[in-house]
C-alpha cells in the first residue's frame, strides 16, 4: 500500500515524518535559502542533522543572550553535526538543500548505591 508523506510547511521549507524506528524519529526536510528556523532546545531528544544537500548554519547560544549566537557550525552535503538536550540552537539556510533530522532520547541511568 502506498501512502504519501504528510509535509508540514515551516519557516525554512517543509518537512516530514519519515517514521519512528527502535525509538528513533527520522524527518525529511526541504530547506529554502534564507529561512532559519525558531531559536529553541529540546528537553529530552537529541538531535542529529544530516546536510545531504545544500548549506546549513547551526548557532549556539547561551541562555542568558538569546540574540547573538555564542558560536556556529556551518555544514555541507555529506555532514553532521549532534545537538544534546537542553543545547539552544537555531538553524538557518545558506543554499537550498535537503536534510534529514534524527531525534533520539537516552535513558538517563541514575544508580544509587546504599551498599556498594
Amino acid at each position: 500500500m502506498n501512502s504519501s508523506l504528510d509535509y508540514q510547511k515551516k519557516n525554512w521549507g517543509k518537512s516530514a515524518c519519515l517514521g519512528v524506528f527502535n525509538g528513533v524519529k527520522v524527518w525529511q526536510g526541504f530547506i529554502d535559502k534564507d529561512g532559519k528556523c525558531s531559536v529553541h532546545h529540546h528537553a529530552h531528544d537529541f538531535n542529529q542533522i544530516i546536510v545531504v544537500s545544500g548549506k546549513l548554519r547551526i548557532n549556539y547560544f547561551h541562555e542568558d543572550d538569546l540574540l547573538e549566537p555564542d558560536h556556529f557550525d556551518d555544514l555541507g552535503p555529506g555532514e553532521r553535526v549532534t545537538i544534546g538536550p537542553r543545547e539552544i540552537h537555531q538553524f538557518e539556510v545558506l543554499e537550498d538543500g535537503v536534510i534529514m533530522e534524527l531525534y533520539w532520547c537516552e535513558p538517563d541511568f541514575d544508580i544509587v548505591r546504599h551498599n556498594a
